[in-house]
């Protein structure tokens, strides 16, 4: 498989003597083609939306050497990114399916590559604030199980169309983009010899592609799949970070983590319900802006805790980073078309064996729409998408208690590890 530099396209060259095989993902084959088949490398969550497909052709006869130069390391993972301004979609939908495939095709490894068939916030062509975040996390949260710093196709020179500049001394090379924000690299008169910025193919030895159906969005078993990328991202983490490595040691006692979330869906009184478990169970608490933190700290200071306290959404991701066997407890959102407490993501967190999982489900009098949502007749996706919520303290504090007591008999964390001298708490 290779990289056409000219026509923008993957090919396929294939010896026309011997019949391939190929068999889809949905149980077709074995084919002898690719045509009819494309290989879909981006999630589409509905039928509305039109999924990104591979850009593949088939060519008879093998690769044209003198055209040619292969790419290192030895995997390469394709992709088109789904929602990556959102956290839970990077961590999801992007970055767990790339372990997923590797991991099914026997090629995990951290000497691989991400690559994206088109640039995620080029400044010229996606300038926007969401593409720009979603390059940002997509390049920290594919350290996890890559070694490579993701490649896009569009603007990176080993893939660019080449385009020789008309005078040797120009002072222009590099990467440029058009009004189309079609890419090329200019490049100074060619010398004596080509070199590879001149050959037309870049060519893969292992190259993986086919995201759909392998993220928390896409799969119905995707807390499964989560659960295996949770231990091998953690015990990555652990050898890269010595402070990842020291929060993993046995706990001594009990450590409540609560997830501060700034946009919607948030928690109004989270320092005032921080300052209420404090006092009612004698245990450390610390409140966190996960986003404001490098990724080495925020998963220190999860498998640093016995109990994490998160609003649902994509800020709910971080808990991939939870200790195993540690207790989680996920504050719901309103569904006002149903009228009761919603839990956007349980059918995820429900599957993820290797974490506890509590629910604190919220009344329709402790929501309080802000804006940008309309605050006085909400709507059904105004309660969804921009309902925060008031927790009440002392029903908290129930849930609490038992996210504590799971977590000191499954951590081993000796007892007594919490008080329970406020026993108002208890009681209906």
């Amino acid at each position: 498989m290779c990289w056409d530099r000219n026509d923008r396209t993957f090919v396929y060259f294939h010896d026309p003597g011997n019949l391939h095989q190929v068999i889809d993902s949905s149980g077709f084959g074995p084919i002898d083609t690719w045509v009819g088949y494309p290989v879909q490398i981006s999630h589409s969550p509905s039928a509305a939306v039109v999924p990104t497909m591979m850009p593949l052709v088939e060519r008879a006869g093998p690769i044209p050497r003198a055209e040619s130069t292969f790419a290192e390391p030895e995997v390469h993972v394709l992709f088109q990114s789904f929602w990556a301004e959102n956290f839970g979609h990077a961590l999801g939908d992007d970055i767990m399916p790339a372990f997923s495939l590797q991991s099914a095709f026997g090629l995990l490894t951290p000497d691989s590559v991400l690559m994206l068939p088109q640039n995620v916030g080029h400044p010229m062509c996606n300038p926007g604030e969401l593409w720009q975040r979603a390059r940002l996390l997509l390049n920290t949260l594919s350290t996890l199980i890559s070694d490579h710093p993701i490649t896009e196709i569009d603007i990176d020179a080993a893939y660019a169309t080449t385009y020789h500049a008309g005078e040797s001394n120009s002072t222009e090379y590099g990467i440029h983009c058009d009004e189309s924000c079609r890419c090329f690299n200019k490049v100074p008169p060619p010398q004596a010899g080509r070199g590879a910025d001149a050959l037309r193919y870049v060519c893969f030895r292992n190259l993986l592609a086919g995201h759909s159906l392998l993220g928390l969005t896409g799969s119905p078993d995707g807390g499964l799949g989560l659960t295996a990328f949770s231990n091998y991202i953690i015990e990555r983490a652990m050898r890269r970070w010595p402070s990842v490595e020291a929060a993993s040691r046995p706990l001594a006692k009990q450590r409540l983590l609560i997830f501060e979330k700034t946009g919607r869906r948030r928690i109004l009184n989270v320092q005032s319900l921080a300052e209420y478990l404090r006092g009612a169970f004698a245990v450390e608490v610390e409140v966190i802006r996960p986003g404001d933190l490098p990724l080495q700290d925020v998963i220190a200071k999860c498998i640093s805790s016995s109990v994490i306290l998160t609003p649902l959404g994509g800020i709910s991701f971080n808990v991939a980073f939870a200790r195993a066997r540690s207790s989680v407890v996920f504050v719901t959102a309103w569904d006002a078309k149903h009228k009761a407490a919603s839990g956007f993501e349980r059918y995820i967190w429900e599957q993820v064996h290797r974490l506890t999982d509590f629910y604190y489900d919220v009344r329709l009098p402790e929501i309080t729409v802000l804006p940008p949502g309309n605050v006085t007749h909400p709507s059904i996706a105004d309660f969804r998408n921009h309902g925060s919520v008031t927790v009440d303290m002392a029903r908290m504090g129930r849930i609490i208690v038992s996210a504590l007591t799971s977590a000191e008999q499954e951590l081993g964390i000796p007892a007594p590890s919490f008080s329970k001298h406020m026993n108002h708490i208890f009681r209906p």
